[in-house]
């Protein structure tokens, strides 16, 4: 997939390998992983068929499978955010053509496919097929089914540390905007500028990421597993990793507006302070009302949010994540 600003070319990497599935299966988006994720169930329900597992693992393998669909089609929602972003870079930053395609290249190219990218998966597939060893022999009974248990285990974690990576370039991205790369942003300008683009792109990865998160979590709860003190770490970690991975990025974005509105409120105070002068020499009524509509301007500048985000949106991804949680960890003591 290429797209370009003004006739140039800027994403000249090729797609994630989710994407590239997508594309290569030419069902609509998010069709293509929910189809591949129903085949990994299929095979699951007839080795627990076989074996006579029990009902527990029925379901084990149904959340799982819905989990790796919800994480491959979080990648190429990902992927397709950042393309609808880039669009209209040209328009938001405030750069030569030459260099927007160089930084969006190399984002392009170190997030969605990198051999870090690879790695990151292999890693966090490792620690999820070691933290299921406990939950392997808790839910599955017949070798064939520990193997399989085994295998959505690395496979929910391979797509994971894929997923994982992704997120962190997509917030090293947002870090860059008004250092790395100017940007063309006012005060003023709460609906369309980068500044809130990139805040709107954080917060539907973040929400993204929280309701893969509360499927992972749900699979304790529905299945009643028991929680180990490695699995509860995990689980704890990676829930203050989505609330923090949302606000974190966004100091950037926070001290660019501190920034600009202190500029404005200190061109405002100048332009007030010569005023004023003019008031008390002559205090025609035409000085009197410039003078009051600088101050009005003033106290507009002032209202003006130096966060791209508001506490509605920190509530509402808190008690997404945060919530189930906390209700999963009570039932978890009560059932003692």
């Amino acid at each position: 997939m290429k797209r370009s600003i003004q006739n140039i070319t800027f994403k000249e990497s090729p797609d994630s390998w989710q994407m590239k599935i997508q594309n290569f299966t030419r069902l609509p988006f998010p069709l293509a992983w929910i189809l591949i994720s129903l085949i990994l169930l299929l095979i699951g329900y007839a080795v627990i068929t076989i074996e006579n597992e029990p009902i527990n693992a029925m379901r084990l393998i149904i959340l799982n499978s819905v989990l790796i669909a919800a994480i491959a089609n979080s990648v190429v929602f990902y992927e397709k955010l950042l393309d609808d972003v880039a669009d209209n870079l040209h328009s938001l930053l405030d750069e030569p053509n030459e260099k927007t395609k160089k930084w969006i290249t190399y984002y392009y190219t170190e997030v969605f496919w990198s051999g870090k990218n690879i790695v990151a998966g292999l890693i966090l597939g490792s620690i999820c097929l070691l933290a299921s060893i406990n939950v392997n022999s808790e839910v599955y009974l017949s070798i064939n089914g520990k193997i399989y248990s085994l295998f959505t285990a690395f496979i929910i974690g391979f797509f994971g540390g894929s997923m994982f990576w992704t997120m962190i370039g997509i917030a090293r991205l947002t870090s860059d905007l008004g250092k790395e790369v100017q940007i063309k942003t006012s005060i003023f300008d709460s609906k369309t500028s980068l500044l809130h683009t990139a805040s709107s792109v954080l917060w539907k990865v973040s929400i993204t990421a929280s309701v893969v998160y509360i499927l992972g979590v749900s699979s304790y709860f529905f299945c009643s597993i028991k929680l180990s003190l490695v699995n509860f770490l995990i689980i704890l970690i990676f829930g203050i990793f989505i609330v923090l991975y949302f606000i974190v990025p966004q100091i950037n974005i926070h001290k660019t507006l501190v920034r600009i509105k202190s500029q404005r409120l200190k061109s405002l105070v100048d332009q007030i302070d010569i005023t004023f002068d003019k008031v008390s020499a002559n205090p025609t009524p035409e000085n009197i009302n410039q003078l009051k509509e600088l101050f009005h301007l003033q106290s507009v500048v002032n209202g003006k949010k130096i966060w791209s985000f508001g506490t509605n949106e920190l509530l509402i991804l808190i008690g997404t994540v945060l919530v189930p949680l906390f209700i999963f960890i009570a039932k978890q003591f009560l059932d003692k």
